[in-house]
């Protein structure tokens, strides 16, 4: 008796350990400058996994047949996306680079498919563990946001955002609207699922918060991407819960909150030049069209349109610097590097982004995932009325399919999201073991 008290207390304290590495991974993975700290997260969560494995064998293999028995296309797709990815990466179009293009790949997809390779032996099927997990991941979110948001705090900045000879300046970075498609979802469900007042009545206070700042980014893709969430939820969820407006409490309140945000960003609209610009420019005043016009026949007429550049910026502007010399400039860049090369935006939608990179092959097998990740999330929505599903589904549609449809996007994101269906899947064991 004493024995197995000893045995289930090391099991639940190395499941703990696990669980707590797991979060601190999660908060630090989308801050760029923490990688010691996402290493250290990694080896802390694998070691305890280890210690786990060696007193929890039969656990953990049941485990991963559950989730892999459920998950398996999934993850198959995406396991088949990377695996192109590196195989052509072993034949780049550059080797006059900084870092190869194998190396680039494996430093960008390792870290998330040993996540996701974590989930599937590791993730029991426990509630308390995927709010764990989504909670960590608005935080994670608030924290970047907290960074981006050190401009408001200064009234001085805020009167020269508000300064009609002031132009193109920007009170957040436009940078902040990538990590914003992918994770304001998550907050916007975080309210909608909290039952703690306090906690509840923080997350609005953000929402209204983070919708403003990326307003003041001058992110029209995402501006469109937010909207576009927003109906795509809200429709899912009214579809499917018609009794859930009926169970919203103090809508006199949020009527008014948003009623008052309305008003400030119109009043923020017509009195900066940089926002009006942006409004002004109509739909192609970034230059896309003219990027696709002039760069994406190159690719296409080359000996590298099936097979694609290899991964890597460096592999696209060698590619582009080549063709350059032959017919000028080609579209919007950001000037010369030292090396006299022409800084070109990487500013395709995401398919073609991947295609340059990845050929035919990575592209399809891309479009493929995000297709069925989109169509899986509302699936075990409509089935499990989980709205951490309903989450991944707004950030799916937000990023990789409205903001992906003006802009390339980093691949470590599409795999993590992939990890997200294992770890979100709270009803997984309950179900399964009814199953057996």
């Amino acid at each position: 008796m004493n024995k197995s008290i000893k045995f289930l207390k090391k099991e639940t304290f190395f499941d703990n350990c696990i669980l707590v590495f797991i979060c601190i991974y999660l908060i630090s993975e989308f801050r760029g400058h923490l990688t010691a700290i996402k290493s250290i997260s990694f080896i802390g969560a694998y070691l305890f996994f280890i210690l786990d494995y060696l007193i929890n064998k039969e656990n953990i293999f049941l485990n991963f047949r559950r989730n892999f028995k459920k998950y398996k296309l999934i993850i198959i797709i995406a396991l088949v996306f990377c695996i192109i990815m590196l195989i052509i990466s072993l034949f780049p179009y550059s080797n006059n680079v900084k870092v190869s293009s194998f190396t680039l790949t494996l430093r960008y997809i390792k870290r998330p498919l040993f996540f996701m390779l974590l989930m599937l032996f590791w993730f029991d099927g426990a509630k308390i563990k995927s709010y764990i997990i989504f909670y960590s991941v608005i935080f994670s979110f608030l924290w970047l946001s907290l960074d981006y948001s050190i401009n408001l705090w200064n009234p001085q900045n805020f009167t020269t955002m508000l300064d009609i000879n002031n132009g193109d300046d920007r009170m957040v970075s436009r940078e902040y609207a990538g990590e914003f498609d992918l994770y304001f979802p998550f907050l916007f469900l975080g309210a909608i699922i909290c039952a703690n007042k306090i906690l509840k009545s923080f997350f609005i206070v953000c929402i209204f918060v983070t919708l403003f700042m990326i307003l003041l980014t001058g992110a029209r893709g995402s501006w469109l991407a937010v909207v576009s969430m927003f109906l795509v939820v809200g429709i899912i969820l009214f579809k499917c819960n018609k009794s859930f407006l009926t169970a919203i409490k103090n809508k006199k309140t949020i009527f008014i909150c948003i009623m008052i945000f309305i008003c400030i960003s119109i009043f923020a609209i017509f009195n900066s030049d940089m926002l009006k610009g942006r409004f002004k420019q109509g739909l192609d005043g970034s230059g896309r069209m003219q990027i696709l016009e002039l760069r994406l026949p190159l690719i296409i007429n080359s000996n590298r349109a099936f097979w694609g550049l290899g991964y890597g910026k460096e592999q696209y502007i060698n590619f582009l610097h080549d063709h350059s010399q032959k017919i000028g400039e080609l579209g919007v860049n950001g000037g010369k590097d030292e090396l006299g090369r022409y800084r070109y935006f990487h500013d395709e939608p995401l398919i073609i982004g991947q295609y340059y990179h990845s050929g035919v092959l990575g592209a399809f097998m891309l479009a493929i995932l995000i297709l069925y990740m989109f169509f899986k999330s509302i699936k075990m929505y409509i089935s499990t009325s989980n709205l951490l599903f309903l989450a991944l589904c707004g950030s799916i549609v937000s990023s990789f399919i409205v903001r992906g449809f003006f802009e390339n996007y980093l691949t470590p994101q599409i795999i993590l999201f992939v990890s997200f269906f294992i770890a979100f899947d709270f009803q997984n064991r309950q179900k399964t073991t009814q199953n057996e």
